[in-house]
């Protein structure tokens, strides 16, 4: 399982640097310090290899999710925006995917699979805080962030993190209190 997820961050960064269609098998292997056989042999495919990838991103994302428990809802949100060389880089490799579910099918379903993951385990923590229609709060959070991230892969030098706050709260805080929540708590 080491092994395997140590494949998966490879993969992520040389998603990164060669792009979702470009990269191959042996840049996985040269971003892991490995041969290309030891890649094949725990990820058969390159399909393979950038689904390993794309859990990785999950999981990171699940791992902010309980990292952040606690937090207000501005900085919980803050911790999924690409404000780092690490979550810009997850945020990029991320948003081929988007691409790539366009028009394949079993990364559409993988895609959809981790949303509804996020924006349930979200709901659920907003309907123990007494949020009004937490599933609602829930998808809109996930849009809202999803759409700030857009913006700051696209326009990096535009979007500093003190407007990605201002924008997220500016969003978030009247979302929540309409919603029976101080959004800044």
């Amino acid at each position: 399982m080491e092994r395997r997820s140590q494949l998966a961050a490879a993969a992520v960064r040389a998603i990164d640097d060669r792009g979702l269609e470009a990269v191959r098998l042996v840049d996985v292997a040269k971003a892991a310090n490995l041969t290309t056989g030891a890649v094949v042999h725990y990820l058969s495919s390159k399909d393979d290899v950038l689904m390993a990838a794309f859990e990785q991103v999950g999981l990171r994302n699940v791992e902010r999710m309980v990292e952040t428990r606690g937090q207000g809802i501005v900085d919980r949100a803050m911790a999924y925006l690409p404000r780092d060389e690490e979550t810009a880089r997850e945020w990029r490799v991320f948003l081929q995917f988007w691409g790539r579910g366009v028009s394949d099918p079993a990364f559409r379903a993988r895609h959809r699979e981790g949303y509804e993951a996020i924006s349930a385990a979200l709901a659920a923590e907003l309907a123990t805080e007494e949020v009004r229609q937490p599933e609602v709060v829930a998808d809109a959070t996930v849009a809202i962030v999803d759409g700030i991230a857009v913006r700051v892969v696209m326009e990096p030098n535009a979007w500093p993190q003190e407007r990605m706050r201002r924008t997220l709260a500016a969003a978030l805080v009247p979302l929540f209190t309409a919603h029976g929540q101080d959004g800044r708590n």
